[in-house]
């Protein structure tokens, strides 16, 4: 497991039986974490993470998202890493409407279908 923190950022990258964080737990980062690192987790929802308003980056690539559902609640969200998922359709993203900081969406490897880009720049 690679687990560290560096002030404001925590990597759980590639840990195996990750649990999701107690209320406690999200109670201590939310005030301050700024960058969250949940790459090869088996994560199947980010839905829990909502409470980190103060999240700038997220990555969570790897895993088997096939949705987005709560991220949209992140207001200073900018970068969002969520390539090599189960992500299917534009409805899946469509969470992220409410993340109007965001500037940088990684999608790569998610079994989106042919996407016109007009419509994913409505989306997010």
């Amino acid at each position: 497991m690679r687990a560290f923190s560096q002030g404001r950022q925590i990597s759980f990258a590639h840990a195996p039986a990750l649990a999701p964080p107690s209320p406690r737990a999200r109670t201590v980062l939310a005030p301050s974490l700024r960058a969250l690192m949940l790459d090869g987790n088996r994560l199947q929802s980010l839905a829990q993470l909502a409470a980190l308003s103060r999240l700038e980056l997220l990555t969570a690539s790897r895993n088997r998202l096939r949705g987005l559902a709560g991220l949209g609640g992140l207001p200073a969200l900018r970068r969002l890493g969520v390539a090599g998922n189960l992500i299917g359709c534009l409805e899946d993203v469509a969470p992220l409407v409410g993340a109007s900081l965001l500037g940088d969406l990684d999608l790569r490897g998610n079994e989106l279908g042919q996407v016109r880009w007009g419509v994913l720049v409505g989306v997010c």
